[in-house]
């Protein structure tokens, strides 16, 4: 198993912090934050591992957190910010441990979405907006119920906190 530095480890865990503390809040991910995320993790990657390992590194996790995150963005499933964010963790651990992380965070989201369906809305109801969305999908999202639902900003899962489960999960016990 892939050990993180201290300093991955933290620069990591500050990011995903301050993304999730912004998307509880605003339902945003600050660029900034993830140009700068991006900007450290190559520092980083490139003082750990040398020029040419660590830049090569550095890409290919960028590059594995961005690509299905961005298939997720394009069917409507994240935000833009939230594959941005996947890419940046990607950047700072590597392709290997970023499989880790997504599916942790996969499995923390899905928990996440049980648990704010029983808070916030009736089971059959937010089972019945699923179906329409899944349903949808294929076909391009073409109904109304399902395109008014997706722009509600209190219905969309801050998807920052269950990528903050995944890395924390998961640097911490790599450490």
């Amino acid at each position: 198993m892939h050990a993180f530095s201290p300093a991955i480890s933290f620069c990591l865990l500050v990011m995903v912090a301050i993304a999730a503390t912004s998307d509880l809040r605003r339902r945003r991910i600050p660029n900034w934050l993830v140009g700068a995320g991006l900007l450290v993790a190559l520092v980083l990657q490139i003082h750990q591992l040398g020029a040419a390992a660590g830049a090569m590194t550095w890409l290919t996790g960028a590059l594995a957190g961005l690509a299905p995150f961005v298939i997720l963005y394009l069917m409507r499933a994240l935000g833009a910010g939230d594959a941005k964010l996947m890419a940046a963790i990607g950047a700072f651990v590597g392709p290997q441990p970023l499989l880790h992380i997504m599916l942790v965070t996969f499995l923390a989201g899905g928990v996440m979405a049980l648990i704010m369906i029983a808070i916030f809305r009736s089971p059959r109801q937010a089972l019945a907006r699923v179906s329409v969305m899944l349903l949808s999908l294929p076909f391009g999202m073409t109904s109304v119920e399902a395109t008014s639902e997706r722009k509600t900003k209190g219905s969309r899962l801050p998807y920052a906190v269950p990528m903050a489960v995944g890395v924390l999960l998961v640097v911490t016990d790599m450490m």
